[in-house]
């Protein structure tokens, strides 16, 4: 197992860390299970407030007087809902922009104050988002469109990708081998899936029955809260002080060793901007290749790893949204009939990283650590029994491809369904994909020291950013020129591009994995 490629002191401490009443693996599932809930419960209460903005400004017929009509023919005006789409898909660019932005200060706090001040700080930012937006109810013109701005900004950056990117590196944190690590992952993800899966349909409700955008809101920041005071009470640090300064002794070794020497003033300016761009793109600066220093060879695994990151994010990142595009004009779906879908999907994923994949690695991976790799000495490889180590990735690689080939065979089959059940139970077959999504971390995380996969998280998930954001123009800009003639080519669009990251996936060599070096006195 890797457990056995960790050095001792490296065991020690990490066992350490999990001491206590309730372990890190079991005091993290609530955080993500709330977070989730609290940033998706008004998700479906924003829309139907953007809607209903957007047909009070822009009205059926001119000088329409009576503009607020929930679910009347204004709202289902083609124009208006021209304009609903261009906002929806300006407010999923904020977002992953705004993920994108963070990635690099969340890795360059942590990694200096720890995984749950980050934690505490991401929370306070949805807490003052759901402020905002209660504060912008009763305040005038000025003010509201002040407070609406702050709340898009603050939303914008503590977004559920950077709560899932912290939730990442605190698994990574408090496992010590390939097998607990791809578990733990998938108890996390499965959790904050779980979390989202009733709060679409509870907002609604709870808007619904109340009458009122403002209940919704509250209740939100009231999980906000209540999430803030179990961090700071219950939650245990992952990264310890001795790993957090081992990691900015490298960092700070690394970037005086990239600056430029100057003495003049007229420096200070462009250092100062320097290193503000440093501390949001210095995980890019992990995915170049890169020489093993043990071997001398050009090490490719985390360029490929960035690449796949990107590539599967290029086709995912619309890949939804799409789908819910032709169901609803091609098939005639309603937006309850959507939800159905959206939920069988969801059920399936949550199904999928509770009990699919946890099974798969207690029972699958055995076969795989059978393989054994040569260990580094010195420099040189050996090939005796004793100093072999066991594969370590190989099984989460073909996982991963598993469940891509399980989204694709369900993308390309939604136009030959010929029923809802069919439609259904493809979209069952979706979520089940999801076992991918833990896998791929283990994968990243295994291609460095313990100490720097939180960086590595952060660079790789900078890529799928980047991938996610150019998915929205590109799949986008597909789907808008081929829905009315033919609307299935999205689909194939999609498969191609997850084909090539599935390729991406096989160019990632497991020799290619961190191994520490064998002790000179073995």
């Amino acid at each position: 197992m890797e457990s056995d490629l960790l050095l001792p002191d490296q065991v020690s401490g990490r066992a350490a860390r999990t001491s206590g009443w309730l372990s890190p693996s079991l005091s993290i599932l609530p955080v993500v299970f709330i977070g989730r809930l609290s940033a998706e419960l008004p998700m479906t209460t924003f829309l139907d407030i953007l809607l209903q903005a957007i047909c009070r400004f822009y009205p059926v017929e001119p000088g329409h007087d009576s503009t607020w009509l929930e679910g009347g023919d204004a709202c289902r005006e083609p124009r208006v809902l021209h304009i609903y789409s261009v906002a929806i898909t300006v407010y999923v660019f904020l977002q992953t922009s705004g993920a994108f932005i963070m990635y690099g200060p969340i890795s360059g706090f942590s990694s200096k104050l720890g995984r749950k001040p980050v934690f505490f700080a991401l929370i306070l930012l949805c807490l003052a988002s759901n402020i905002f937006m209660l504060l912008s109810w009763k305040s005038t013109a000025g003010i509201k469109a002040l407070l609406l701005c702050l709340w898009a900004l603050s939303s914008s950056l503590a977004g559920t990708a950077q709560f899932d990117l912290v939730s990442d590196m605190y698994g990574v944190d408090i496992t010590v081998n390939s097998n607990d690590r791809t578990t733990v992952l998938s108890f996390i993800k499965g959790a904050t899936l779980l979390g989202g899966l009733p709060a679409y349909a509870l907002g609604g409700i709870i808007t619904r029955q109340t009458r009122s955008d403002f209940v919704v809101y509250s209740i939100s920041a009231i999980l906000d809260v209540i999430m803030a005071a179990y961090v700071c009470a219950v939650l245990p640090e992952s990264f310890s002080p001795e790993d957090r300064r081992r990691l900015r002794e490298e960092q700070e070794a690394e970037q005086t060793s990239s600056s430029p020497v100057s003495t003049g003033r007229r420096y200070a300016t462009l250092l100062r901007l320097r290193a503000i761009l440093w501390e949001i793109l210095y995980p890019f600066t992990l995915l170049p290749p890169h020489r093993d220093s043990s071997t001398n060879q050009l090490n490719l695994r985390i360029f490929w790893c960035g690449m796949y990151f990107f590539l599967s994010n290029l086709g995912f990142g619309y890949s939804l949204y799409a789908l819910m595009t032709y169901l609803t004009v091609v098939l005639n779906y309603k937006p309850d009939d959507n939800g159905y879908v959206l939920t069988a999907a969801s059920v399936s994923s949550v199904f999928s990283l509770f009990v699919l994949t946890p099974c798969m690695v207690k029972y699958v991976r055995p076969l795989f650590n059978a393989r054994k790799i040569p260990r580094v000495q010195n420099g040189e490889t050996t090939d005796g029994t004793p100093d072999t180590v066991p594969s370590g990735t190989q099984f989460e690689i073909h996982i991963a491809a598993m469940g891509w080939m399980m989204d694709i065979v369900a993308m390309l089959s939604v136009p030959f369904a010929r029923s809802r059940v069919q439609v259904l139970l493809l979209l069952v077959l979706y979520g089940i994909g999801t076992c991918r999504i833990p896998v791929s971390r283990t994968i990243a995380a295994a291609s460095v020291e313990p100490i720097r996969s939180g960086e590595l998280l952060s660079a790789v998930q900078m890529a799928g950013a980047v991938g996610a954001t150019l998915s929205t123009v590109f799949l986008g800009f597909v789907l808008s020129t081929t829905i009315s003639t033919h609307p299935s080519t999205v689909f194939w669009v999609y498969a191609m591009v997850e084909a090539m990251a599935i390729g991406t996936l096989y160019c990632i060599r497991d020799e290619d994995r961190y191994i520490p070096q064998a002790s000179t006195e073995e």
